[in-house]
């Protein structure tokens, strides 16, 4: 999120969506680093997490894409000789699945 770099602009984001959450900080972006959970639930895998090897396993557990009705099952990427394409919206935007069809749609020839 490239207009968090502007610090004003991460604290008025954060005056707007921490209405009632007690935090240490005025700027959540500060609040996750020095002020994280003792428990912290990643809504991706750790395959796709940069620098993964800096998350505890203790204190973060990636559970993968927060997507209802679907069966679960291991994906080995090392088994594909394929490219990966990790797409996603965040934990913020909800409810995008005819954006998310749109992309598999626009990806699906693809070869490499």
């Amino acid at each position: 999120m490239g207009i968090f770099k502007h610090k004003w602009i991460c604290k008025l984001w954060t005056g707007d969506i921490a209405k009632g959450i007690p935090m240490k900080t005025d700027c959540w972006l500060d609040e996750i680093v020095e002020n994280p959970p003792a428990l912290n639930l990643v809504y991706t895998l750790k395959e796709f997490q940069p620098y993964a090897e800096d998350f505890p396993e203790e204190q973060y557990k990636f559970l993968g894409a927060s997507i209802y009705d679907r069966k679960e099952q291991e994906i080995d990427f090392k088994k594909s000789n394929r490219p990966v394409i990790f797409i996603s919206l965040g934990t913020v935007i909800k409810g995008a699945v005819s954006f998310f069809n749109m992309c598999i749609e626009a990806f699906r020839n693809e070869q490499h």
